[in-house]
């Protein structure tokens, strides 16, 4: 009888042990395609941060991250520089950076120079560590046909804008519009061959003056032909066609009104040519001084109805550090100006100082400041004496910059401590994909 209750006990404790046994077998099996869910969507939108402790504060945690530049403008087809930091990172040198675009690899490390083709590109880069810390970070690109440079000159008094300069450059950096304010405007057509194949030049205030170049080019990138054209009238004013051997060397070269009549041009092959001084007839009276160490410290050159003068100051180390060059004329009128300059031979101040019949008639100075990275910083203009035509008074110039080193911005005010700025200059950049004219 007591054999018979043991059966089912054991048979009891058997299943009991297979079940829990499916049980962990199945909640083990579940766990690999949670992590598997998690790494897919890095290469998304999903941000994975990772907490560092701060050894000598253990209740404080840092979160691993990286950073970029949210948005970039550029032309298609140009190489850019991509970059990205990490903070909290426990050694910033064992970073590593991915960058994807719509989940494909398209470039590693930081920076990372990339070319990007016509259009809207949303990267993300992610920034991994041997200790497994990871992070991302999106960065949108849009790349376009053309940069844009607007070059705004506002009056110094009233901050009125006086006139307007644009350029208008291609994704190669070659300029295809240029206008010069209210004066003129140059355009430039280039073929696919990168050869520019017309120019045209258009002035407001004259436009018979206004006329259309024309070339063609072989293989060889050589010039074959060149026509003027009068825009206004469309006629033909000049035309030129040029012949060359396998060498790239000019054969022959006939020019003329239009392609009907031509007359052959004179070339030249093998001279060596004599720089032709148009003024060798008249006698020069010169004279020149040196130093113990060669350097010039005294030059003088007599036209007979003018006469010039420079005079070199140097220091210890014979850098130049005051330049004086005066000239002399016959009308009794002396205009002499004043270079002063630091041990780097950066310009410090110049003073100019215009005389008729030893009479001051103008007499003014400009100093200026500079940027740790040697660009002018600001600009002072005081007149010491007499009546300067070129400005009516004193002022205070500040220069602003660019990340690439170039003018943005300059405001003039009539005095360094004045509040009462106004902007003279500005620079405005943009891209466009629409081609004005």
């Amino acid at each position: 009888m007591k054999k018979l209750l043991i059966i089912p006990a054991l048979l009891s404790l058997t299943l009991f042990t297979i079940y829990h046994y499916k049980v962990e077998e199945k909640k083990v099996y579940e766990q690999p395609k949670v992590i598997k869910k998690i790494e897919q969507q890095i290469f998304t939108n999903y941000t994975k941060t990772y907490t560092i402790k701060d050894e000598n504060n253990k209740s404080e945690e840092k979160i691993f991250t990286v950073e970029t530049i949210a948005e970039i403008n550029t032309t298609k087809e140009s190489e850019i520089t991509l970059s990205a930091k990490v903070l909290n990172a426990t050694n910033v040198e064992e970073c590593n950076f991915f960058w994807y675009e719509e989940g494909e690899l398209i470039g590693m490390g930081s920076p990372l120079e990339k070319s990007f083709s016509k259009g809207k590109h949303l990267l993300t880069v992610v920034a991994k560590d041997t200790e497994g810390h990871e992070s991302n970070a999106t960065v949108t690109v849009t790349a376009w046909d053309y940069r844009k440079v607007e070059v705004l000159h506002f009056n110094a008094n009233y901050g009125e804008l006086e006139y307007k300069e644009l350029t208008i450059y291609d994704h190669k950096g070659r300029y295809l519009i240029m206008k010069n304010g209210t004066f003129s405007k140059y355009i430039n057509v280039y073929d696919e061959e990168d050869n520019r194949v017309e120019h045209r030049v258009i002035y407001y205030n004259y436009p018979s003056e206004s006329r259309q170049d024309l070339y063609t080019f072989d293989e060889n990138h050589n010039q074959l032909t060149f026509t003027a054209i009068e825009i206004t009238t469309g006629q033909t004013i000049y035309y030129n066609v040029k012949t060359y051997d396998e060498e790239g060397n000019v054969t022959s070269s006939k020019s003329g009104e239009n392609e009907d009549e031509l007359y052959d041009d004179y070339i030249e092959h093998n001279r060596d040519y004599v720089n032709y001084n148009p003024t060798s007839t008249t006698k020069i009276n010169d004279k020149t001084i040196l130093d113990e160490h060669d350097n010039i410290i005294y030059e003088e050159r007599d036209y007979g109805h003018t006469k010039e003068i420079t005079k070199h100051i140097y220091d210890d180390n014979n850098k130049m550090t005051q330049y004086i060059s005066t000239t002399i004329s016959d009308e009794n009128r002396e205009e002499t100006y004043i270079y002063n300059y630091d041990e780097n031979q950066t310009l410090l101040n110049m003073e100019h100082i215009y005389k008729i019949d030893d009479t001051i008639a103008c007499h003014d100075r400009t100093s200026s400041t500079y940027n740790k990275n040697g660009q002018k910083k600001t600009e002072k203009r005081e007149m010491l004496d007499g009546v300067c035509l070129e400005y009516a008074e004193d002022s205070f110039k500040k220069f602003s910059y660019d990340k690439d080193g170039r003018v943005k911005n300059v405001t003039t005010s009539t005095d360094e401590a004045s509040d009462n700025n106004q902007t003279t200059l500005k620079i405005i950049k943009s891209y466009t994909n629409e081609l004005e004219e």
